[in-house]
């Protein structure tokens, strides 16, 4: 089977937040999606503000990476896997 993550319009606007902040850390939102993990949303870090997990889905993973990791897992994703 051969799945994959449309996220066009979320490479998009990270596209536009490295212009504008280079490769900072940010949050990374990892959910399960019939079987397979998908980034599916991102966040920057901001001390003053901290996370609220509360707010997220169930089973919502967060990691903190690089804005270019993210970039480059969103680009594999939005292919056909």
């Amino acid at each position: 089977m051969k799945v994959s993550y449309e996220c066009e319009d979320l490479i998009n606007e990270l596209k536009k937040d490295i212009l504008e902040f280079g490769n900072i850390d940010l949050y990374a939102f990892f959910e399960e999606l019939n079987g397979y993990i998908f980034i599916t949303n991102y966040d920057f870090i901001d001390d003053e503000m901290p996370l609220n997990t509360e707010e997220l889905r169930e089973n919502t993973i967060v990691k903190i990476m690089k804005v270019m990791e993210i970039l480059e897992i969103l680009k594999e994703q939005n292919r056909i896997v």
